[in-house]
């Protein structure tokens, strides 16, 4: 497998476009090689067949211009273990990523927050223990090498916590509505009267209010930052 710039780990097909697909957008336009990885196929899902769930996959990920891989566990039962965070693992010393995304690994919120699904809570547990894993030379007989990632940014934020930054998407809006169309059997989804596009347009928007921005896209960061006294002036 070839090196990656950036490696975006989802639970599933949707999970990264609906969240963060203006970032990947904009890294892309600045010429970074991106991988998403998806845990499941969704097999379980309320709305579409796994052949369904594949190839709007396929046709986000070509809108968008990235690569993906699909593994092979299940969806509602993705649980943070030993065979989950290898796969994790051996995916990140194979593409050699200096940036991470994955779901935020806890939520407190209740049942009414759709961001604290389950698979999405453990896809975050998986991939914060892989990254330690990935820098263990001796891990797999197979691939004895040892690949430290340089950040890794969670998505999908509880509504009880605020973003560590959030990114302004406001220039890639249209082409994250190209890809997230893709994903025509999750349009369907409406909740108390509000269609799945209001309900992320709305997110956008609660984000980019929080850095005078039309839309965005919220971050959280387990590490802290390293900054020199002229990153105190940035906004």
């Amino acid at each position: 497998m070839s090196n990656y710039d950036v490696v975006c780990f989802a639970a599933h097909p949707d999970d990264m476009e609906f969240s963060i697909a203006g970032t990947i957008a904009k890294l892309v336009g600045e010429g970074k090689r991106v991988l998403q990885v998806v845990f499941t196929k969704a097999e379980n899902s309320t709305h579409g067949t796994v052949e369904e769930r594949m190839r709007e996959l396929d046709a986000a990920s070509q809108a968008l211009g990235v690569d993906y891989r699909v593994l092979d566990f299940h969806d509602g039962l993705l649980f943070s273990d030993a065979e989950t965070q290898a796969a994790a693992a051996r995916v990140l010393k194979e593409t050699r990523p200096a940036v991470v995304f994955a779901p935020y690994h806890t939520n407190d919120a209740g049942h009414w927050d759709w961001q604290a699904h389950h698979d999405h809570l453990e896809c975050g547990k998986i991939v914060k223990e892989a990254l330690k894993f990935a820098r263990f030379v001796n891990f797999f007989d197979d691939l004895k090498v040892s690949h430290l990632v340089r950040r890794c940014y969670y998505y999908m934020i509880p509504t009880d916590r605020r973003p560590t930054f959030v990114v302004d998407v406001t220039d890639a809006r249209e082409k994250k509505l190209e890809a997230i169309k893709k994903y025509e059997t999750q349009m369907r989804i409406n909740r108390i009267g509000v269609s799945m596009l209001e309900l992320i347009e709305t997110r956008e928007k609660f984000f980019g209010m929080a850095i005078g921005a039309k839309y965005g896209e919220g971050f959280i960061v387990d590490e802290t930052f390293r900054a020199e006294p002229n990153h105190l002036f940035e906004l």
